[in-house]
């Protein structure tokens, strides 16, 4: 295993061998849907694997989202919970903006009540 700090972009755009996988955690939603698009272009040429869990977009996550005061949770996590429920993700969102979806297997759902995953997996030829 690999750690570094890079921008995603530009670390994605650079030559380089394939990574077997990747993970994204809380992430994704934080980009535009052109970002994002890009985003999942570039890194579909780096791996053979990708799977993210992300918010998931919904009533019930909101209204949660809008109780983490109750927990203790700060002004800043406050804002960012219910910020972050508005930005996720529901349905097949992420897998319409996959590239060359022929290649591969892709697997979208919501995860428990407050998640959504996402997983491709190229396909064997």
């Amino acid at each position: 295993m690999e750690v570094l700090t890079a921008d995603i972009f530009e670390w994605l755009a650079k030559p380089a061998e394939t990574a077997d996988a990747m993970t994204a955690n809380l992430f994704l939603h934080q980009f535009a849907e052109r970002q994002l698009k890009e985003l999942l272009r570039l890194a579909a040429t780096r791996t053979k694997v990708l799977a993210a869990c992300e918010p998931r977009r919904g009533r019930l996550p909101l209204m949660f989202s809008r109780m983490v005061r109750l927990i203790g949770c700060n002004a800043v996590t406050r804002h960012d919970a219910e910020l972050s429920v508005l930005g996720g993700f529901a349905g097949r969102e992420i897998s319409a903006l996959w590239p060359e979806t022929q290649q591969w297997n892709l697997r979208e759902r919501s995860a428990r009540m407050f998640s959504h995953a996402f997983l491709a997996e190229r396909k064997e030829r």
